[in-house]
């Protein structure tokens, strides 16, 4: 009886022990399984690296300037902050340059960089810098200001961008009857600079007997303000202040003072050959974006290779609206500018930069072979971002619906961009497509943000300017009503201009990205937000979100 108790107890105790030890167990797994399936999906994408802050100060409220920098910097998982809506302007109401200094200085200290816009700084937009707004003693304040963030916060990088003015005055009731005069002056007043013509000579002097003195002067000494603007941030960049200036040369003509702007500087660079972080490029918009790309880079010391093909031999020498280089000098400005590399062959490069430019002659038989060869790039595992433009805007030259004919692999592309001058879709394609390489190759890609802002250009530069901006245009002229003036026709001209786009962005989603696995992961879902970002239809804001299988934010 003794040993049959003893025997009992025993089995009791192995059965109590058996049963502590499932429960352990059980506890245990529910504690490791959190674990285990966060091990797993970050062999997928592994988990990024802390996040880097840049401030960045646009140089206006749109989309591009505003929105695109910090939507392509989350794709490496880098947050960039811009300030708050009521600092920034609002169309023709200009940004409040005090707050704007006071928030640099307040919040720069906490961001790793800073991206600032001079233009914005002094005049308050693009906008108000082709009136200008600001003056010369605005200018020497601001600058001054910046030294001073510099001073102290020495150990932040401070990357700042000037725009050359453009060719066209700015469109005000006292300028309107002379824009085009004005033009002509400023081209005829470069010509002769460069070489004597009687005829030409004749002309500028009627030209300038026919337009009032008052408005030739504001024209000449916003130049003249620029010029020695720019000198100042050179200097600035020679003595170290500044990490690195881009001058960008708003919309121009191969002729023009704002050549002799350039000029000037580019001499002044030549004369001190030490001074080697500062870029003079053509374009504006696309500025911030590329800034944004060359800090991940100088981040990284990343020198992206890229090898770039164009849709037919004649293309690179094509001389796009508003550009006063070609297409491949405005390619190589790009290039240089995110410290990137041009190679010679496709097996050298770290993505393929597939340039299109559409002319009148185009026949379709270019845009079939530009297809095939991008499939082909495809296929054989090479990363293609993919500029998509036509030299009289004209979408029936553009290669995206021969694209979609052939059912390309949207979702393999690394970046797409068909919008506005050459310069500005050159630009913001090349810099898409560097920061998604840093990302892909350093095991920091955010997936879903390179989906949002492929699926946001596609939407904006095909859908939006190609299809929905010319019908609403049309219909606006039809009824009386300024397309570049809304007014209180605002809110029923941005719901129809939603109403159109809405449609569009879902069958894109359905035939393009639902459903679809890009580098790491398959897309479940999307969301996506549109309106008019100002009181006309020139732009369109597209936010967008994906969700994938397996991503670390759900």
């Amino acid at each position: 009886m003794k040993g049959m108790n003893s025997t009992m107890i025993n089995r009791n105790y192995i059965l109590t022990l058996s049963a502590r030890s499932i429960c352990v167990l059980f506890i245990l797994a529910l504690i490791l399984y959190p674990v285990l399936l966060h091990y797993r999906s970050s062999q997928l994408a592994p988990s990024p690296i802390p996040t880097l802050r840049i401030l960045l100060i646009p140089l206006d409220s749109r989309p591009p300037c505003r929105d695109f920098p910090g939507q392509l910097t989350s794709i490496a998982n880098f947050q960039t902050i811009t300030p708050p809506a009521g600092y920034l302007d609002n169309y023709r109401q200009q940004a409040d340059t005090a707050a704007l200094k006071d928030w640099l200085l307040s919040v720069g200290p906490s961001a790793d960089a800073v991206v600032i816009s001079i233009d914005s700084l002094i005049h308050g937009s693009l906008l108000a810098s082709r009136i200008p707004t600001g003056t010369r003693d605005d200018a020497e304040r601001t600058l001054q200001l910046i030294e001073q963030f510099h001073q102290q916060n020495p150990l932040i990088p401070i990357y700042v961008f000037n725009i050359i003015p453009r060719l066209y005055i700015a469109d005000t009731p006292e300028n309107q009857p002379y824009i085009h005069a004005m033009a002509e002056l400023s081209i005829l007043t470069d010509k002769l600079a460069q070489t004597a013509n009687d005829t030409d000579s004749q002309r500028l002097a009627q030209l300038r007997s026919s337009i009032p003195v008052s408005i030739q002067q504001k024209y000449e000494d916003m130049y003249a303000t620029n010029t020695w603007l720019g000198q100042r941030l050179l200097e600035l960049a020679a003595q170290g202040t500044l990490r690195h200036v881009v001058l960008g040369q708003d919309d121009a003509h191969p002729y023009g003072m704002a050549n002799m702007v350039k000029r000037t500087l580019q001499n002044w660079l030549a004369l001190h050959p030490q001074v080697k972080n500062v870029t003079i490029t053509r374009g504006t918009d696309e500025v911030a974006a590329t800034l944004a790309a060359k800090f991940v880079t100088d981040y990284a010391g990343l020198t992206p290779r890229i090898f770039v093909c164009y849709s037919w031999p004649g293309a690179p020498a094509v001389l796009m609206p508003y550009m006063p280089i070609s297409v491949d000098q405005t390619v190589q400005e790009k290039i240089v500018l995110v410290n990137g590399q041009r190679v010679s062959t496709p097996d050298e490069a770290d993505f393929i930069l597939f340039v299109h430019i559409g002319t009148q002659d185009t026949p379709p038989m270019v845009l079939e072979k530009a297809v095939l060869e991008i499939k082909k790039y495809q296929q054989q595992g090479y990363p293609v971002s993919i500029v998509d433009l036509t030299s009289a805007y004209d979408p029936t030259k553009n290669l995206f619906p021969y694209l979609e004919k052939s059912r390309i692999n949207f979702v393999g592309l690394i970046s797409y961009a068909g919008w506005n001058t050459s310069s500005n879709s050159i630009g913001t394609a090349v810099a898409h497509a560097t920061i998604y390489t840093y990302a892909k190759q350093n095991n920091v890609l955010i997936e879903e943000d390179h989906y949002a802002f492929l699926f946001q250009r596609i939407l904006d530069d095909w859908y939006f300017q190609k299809q929905v901006q010319p019908r609403l245009n049309k219909f606006l002229s039809m009824i009386g009503i300024s397309a570049t003036n809304l007014g209180t026709n605002y809110a029923s001209v941005n719901k129809a201009a939603q109403k159109q786009l809405s449609p569009l962005a879902n069958s894109l989603y359905a035939r393009h990205f639902a459903g679809k696995t890009g580098a790491y992961r398959l897309i479940t879902s999307y969301d996506v937000f549109s309106q008019l970002p100002w009181s006309r239809t020139f732009e369109v804001q597209v936010n967008s979100s994906f969700k994938t299988v397996g991503s670390n934010r759900d």
